[in-house]
């Protein structure tokens, strides 16, 4: 009679046979440290928590858009306008990453790049980079005001830095 060998998992630190754990080549013996149930655990855990983070982010994008609203047009934002708030950067030099792909940055840095932008309805958004990219037919005067008074603020930011 043949006994398999077992290994410890990190985890719960159960001993168990090597095909309870999943293949890891990172490993000396080629198996994962942790056993697949632990592991399957671990990874589910994770999933919730970054899953939870992510809603509570775009909650957060909701609520502050639909309390400020369009910076330009001044409509309403949020789900319950039923507009969609895109994050416009004033200083996309200074641009970190983009609000809608935030996921799981850390509270502090994701309020400093939200702190940046400005919630713009979708049309309004479209009409600043069509005028950022030199596109002459836009007659929107409240975007061009936008851009100017932003742009105003942008010589005083690069003095700073």
């Amino acid at each position: 009679m043949t006994s398999k060998k077992t290994y410890r998992c990190s985890r719960c630190g159960e001993h168990k046979t090597r095909d309870k754990y999943y293949k890891n080549a990172s490993h000396k013996n080629g198996r994962d440290n942790i056993c697949k149930l632990c592991r399957k655990k671990f990874n589910d855990d994770y999933a919730g928590r970054r899953s939870q983070q992510k809603k509570n982010r775009k909650d957060l994008l909701d609520r502050e858009a639909s309390r400020r609203g369009c910076a330009i047009c001044g409509c309403k934002l949020g789900r319950e306008a039923g507009n969609v708030a895109h994050y416009h950067h004033r200083w996309p030099w200074m641009k970190n990453f983009n609000m809608s792909t935030s996921g799981t940055r850390c509270d502090e840095v994701f309020m400093n790049e939200m702190d940046m932008c400005d919630p713009l309805c979708q049309s309004c958004h479209t009409k600043v980079h069509l005028v950022l990219r030199g596109y002459k037919n836009i007659k929107d005067d409240n975007v061009h005001d936008y851009i100017d008074r932003w742009m105003r603020n942008t010589d005083n930011t690069k003095e700073t830095e």
